[in-house]
């Protein structure tokens, strides 16, 4: 927080030319949002800036979790968020969708921040 008081982030928004965090935001940031954080951490760190209501933590933290992502194939996706099968069964999606409910109003929110910048 103290660092965010001295530096602030600078202001990003897709689309992006490039997967370099540190070409995007400051290279502090795209350390602390790095250095030592695997994919469990990361989704732990999203949905506490979000619940949290911390706008920069959480633009931080879906960005450096879009690059993470970016360009992997469901087979390799599948397995990093628990996700069993395709979900062909219209039950299961709407089930899944339910379930997911906050990661749907965390974007919606995030969007909505988006176009008010």
């Amino acid at each position: 927080m103290m660092h965010f008081e001295e530096e602030e982030m600078t202001s990003f928004s897709p689309p992006f030319t490039t997967e370099n965090l540190g070409e995007i935001v400051q290279q502090w940031y795209a350390d602390f949002i790095t250095s030592g954080v695997d994919h469990s951490l990361l989704t732990d760190i999203i949905a506490a800036a979000n619940f949290l209501s911390i706008q920069p933590l959480l633009k931080l933290s879906v960005l450096a979790m879009s690059i993470n992502i970016n360009g992997k194939s469901p087979e390799t996706l599948r397995p990093m968020f628990g996700i069993s099968n395709n979900l062909n069964d219209s039950e299961q999606k709407a089930r899944v969708m339910k379930e997911n409910e906050w990661a749907f109003e965390a974007r919606r929110q995030f969007e909505e921040n988006q176009a008010q910048e």
